[in-house]
């Protein structure tokens, strides 16, 4: 039972430590000028929910897209064809600077401001002038990360805002004009700018901070985005699959015209997808069929933890019933999510029903969520190491000059 235990504490870790919202945001500018930019969307948990909004260029505005949620229509990211990007961390709240100063957007609803910005500001400084002038209601609790590519990247929060001078900027959930905590509270911070600080900008290197601060128990990422805005080059990814993602440009997207779409429908082929299709038109046991074709166990337990997710909170929950439940349970070795189960489900019985099943699986030593815990540690550990050693060739290098 000492495992179980284990894993209930670091269950109850993650759920204090989390924002509700953990974004990991970062930009760079590589060897040639050209400035990329990258995004992991984290949510409280897995939904199929997330969508893409295209919106084509007129005579009067820039073309962009952005991503949105489905229960949420406020553009939670995006880039438009100016080469200006944008995203939001979640932060706590602070005083809005001169409030008495600002006035209202026109007509502002939460998000016309953002919206006006993707259609009229081509620089980083032209969006700093816009917030300037005025205000968001919720803005207090958000930090907006920027940059264009023209090189400038910059922050904006509510009581500053400011243009940074260094080759690269990350942000995660605390807000960068206080006392600097991320690199010491946030897990995500340091390997992301470890990486950036040793790495030459590209998609290889993004993706590898994509899928390193990729979120992966309880709060849980759901999409990445990585972007070359100089040539509008950008890449998705979907569900934690880093190896196969949509590739795609600014331009190419335009084509679509005047839409709004799942982000899933990007992926037809990922077995997570497909399940979710499958499980809409049948049933569950169809859907697990679909997963059952993932040959790596690890990762089949890792997408049927997201298939039920959505199950119980986000676009399919009002499929889900007892005997759904209990389905879930049969087929899942995952420790977070029955341990999720046996607190969550309307049933009693199937409370009873994953915590057994838990004690089964610690009593053989089992502890999946130990393992996922043991691996960050040593994955960050070898990230430490490879700092140092290429910091040490650098300076040897220096010596020998």
């Amino acid at each position: 039972m000492k495992i179980f235990r284990l894993s209930i504490v670091l269950f109850a870790i993650t759920v204090i430590c989390s924002p509700g919202r953990p974004c990991t945001i970062f930009c760079a500018k590589d060897s040639k000028g050209h400035v990329w930019a990258g995004n992991n969307e984290d949510f409280n948990y897995f939904t199929f929910d997330t969508k893409i909004k295209i919106k084509p260029r007129t005579d009067s505005t820039l073309g962009y897209i952005c991503f949105t949620y489905a229960h949420n229509v406020f553009p939670q990211g995006g880039v438009n064809e100016a080469g200006l990007f944008y995203d939001f961390n979640a932060i706590a709240a602070s005083d809005i600077k001169d409030a008495d100063k600002k006035v209202p957007f026109p007509g502002d609803n939460g998000y016309e401001m953002v919206l006006y910005m993707l259609e009229h500001c081509n620089t980083v400084p032209e969006v700093m002038e816009l917030f300037d002038k005025y205000k968001m209601p919720w803005m207090n609790k958000a930090q907006m990360h920027l940059a264009d590519k023209f090189g400038n990247m910059g922050i904006i929060v509510a009581d500053s805002a400011w243009i940074t001078t260094a080759n690269y900027q990350v942000s995660t959930n605390y807000n960068l004009s206080h006392v600097n905590k991320d690199n010491i509270e946030c897990w995500r911070y340091p390997i992301a700018e470890a990486v950036l600080n040793t790495s030459e900008p590209n998609f290889e290197t993004f993706e590898n901070i994509c899928n390193s601060t990729s979120q992966r128990i309880i709060v849980s990422t759901i999409y990445s985005n990585v972007h070359n805005l100089n040539t509008g080059e950008m890449r998705l990814y979907y569900a934690w699959d880093y190896e196969i993602p949509y590739k795609t440009t600014v331009n190419e997207l335009m084509e679509f015209g005047d839409t709004l779409f799942p982000i899933r429908d990007l992926f037809p082929n990922q077995y997570l997808v497909k399940a979710y299709y499958t499980l809409l038109a049948k049933d569950f046991q169809e859907a697990l069929k679909e997963l059952n074709e993932i040959e790596d166990s690890i990762v089949r337990e890792d997408m049927l933890k997201l298939l039920a997710l959505d199950l119980f909170f986000g676009s399919t929950k009002e499929h889900t019933d007892d005997d759904l439940v209990y389905q879930i349970i049969e087929a899942s070795n995952h420790e977070e999510l029955l341990y999720l189960i046996s607190q969550k489900a309307t049933s009693i019985a199937n409370r009873k029903h994953a915590k057994k099943k838990l004690e089964t699986i610690n009593k053989a030593g089992i502890s999946y969520m130990l393992f996922i815990w043991l691996a960050i540690v040593v994955f960050i550990s070898l990230i430490i190491i490879k700092v140092i050693k290429r910091n040490k060739r650098q300076l040897t290098k220096k010596e020998m000059n």
